[in-house]
């Protein structure tokens, strides 16, 4: 479990501290080492007005 959240969580990091995220793990396979995870991102814009956006993937992790 700790390689999929340390994964996750540089993957996080990248992106602009100003957005508002929350990460939905779906389903976790820790036999095939695969991951169904959403991202769902808020942000203020410029006009006071709020934006949201997300992204579902299947993580596939390699063998060490």
């Amino acid at each position: 479990g700790d390689v999929y959240k340390r994964q996750l969580q540089s993957l996080i990091a990248k992106w602009n501290h100003e957005i508002d995220l929350t990460v939905l793990v779906h389903k976790m396979d820790y036999d095939k080492r695969q991951m169904d995870v959403e991202v769902c991102g808020r942000m203020n814009m410029d006009e006071g007005k709020e934006e949201t956006v997300s992204v579902r993937r299947k993580i596939v992790f390699e063998k060490d």
